[in-house]
């Protein structure tokens, strides 16, 4: 991720120099993708974190859930870590120079001997709570293996969310629509299926729902410029009006003087 997008999104902020900070160096190392991820070399500052020993699911846990003729998919939650904040009085000991200017931390970085463990505690319930309603899985860490036994279950269990959680979302998404100008436009698509999915359930938001990739399009928009989208105060005079309008039975336009309209066919 580029230095100017970790800014961006809070992941670091530049700081005045105190007197009790802790400064360790930075390197970058490239990733598969061909993008490089900002280490911050904290080999002297995880000589003072205590370690506590924990289990992790490895290979061998993935390999005893395999049953004969089962479909597997994998999930890399991308920039997992930075989903994680730190205490601001403990940001102090995440700070680093970059071109002349000091910069620290506001969440988990990598390099810290301590993340593993904190990012795997935290997820934990979430796997929990999918075998609870029988998706099996396994996690390390940020990957996740989910488990079926038909590649379209596999598919299926891969793509699902309670109505719940993506009412909350579509919430947060409507809450920003006064500071991002185009937001409107990207979230229909998930409003029109949450509807359909809650008429389906009988109203009740605890049951699933599957993510359409054309809710999965309006979520990626957001993840890629809610931090950094505005909107104008004014525009100043239009140079262009276009007026629409549509119903259930038809459509119509307006552009100066040319006029344009119909009806739906059955297709539409």
């Amino acid at each position: 991720m580029k230095f100017k997008k970790l800014l961006a999104i809070d992941v670091i902020k530049e700081v005045q120099s105190m007197k009790d900070q802790f400064l360790s160096p930075i390197f970058l190392r490239p990733k598969k993708n061909g993008e490089y991820r900002m280490i911050l070399n904290l080999k002297k500052l995880n000589e003072y974190i205590e370690y506590h020993h924990f289990k992790m699911d490895t290979f061998e846990s993935a390999i005893k859930l395999v049953t004969s003729k089962s479909f597997m998919a994998s999930i890399d939650l991308r920039h997992a870590y930075y989903s994680v904040p730190i205490a601001e009085e403990h940001q102090k000991f995440l700070r680093f120079y970059w071109n002349g200017k000091l910069f620290q931390y506001t969440c988990l970085p990598n390099g810290i001997s301590s993340a593993p463990r904190i990012f795997t505690k935290l997820l934990k319930p979430v796997y929990s709570s999918l075998r609870v309603l029988g998706h099996v899985n396994v996690g390390y860490i940020d990957d996740s293996l989910l488990l079926g036994e038909t590649i379209e279950e596999c598919n299926k269990n891969r793509n699902l969310a309670k109505i719940r959680d993506v009412a909350k979302v579509i919430g947060l998404i409507v809450s920003s629509f006064s500071a991002v100008e185009f937001g409107k436009l990207f979230y229909r698509n998930l409003e029109k299926e949450k509807i359909i999915a809650l008429k389906n359930s009988k109203g009740d938001f605890e049951q699933s729902m599957l993510i359409s990739n054309q809710m999965k399009g309006d979520l990626e928009w957001w993840v890629a410029n809610v931090s950094t989208e505005l909107r104008h105060i004014s525009h100043g005079s239009p140079q262009i009006v276009i007026q629409t309008d549509a119903s259930l039975l038809g459509w119509g336009g307006i552009l100066s003087d040319n006029e344009i309209g119909g009806r739906w066919t059955d297709e539409e």
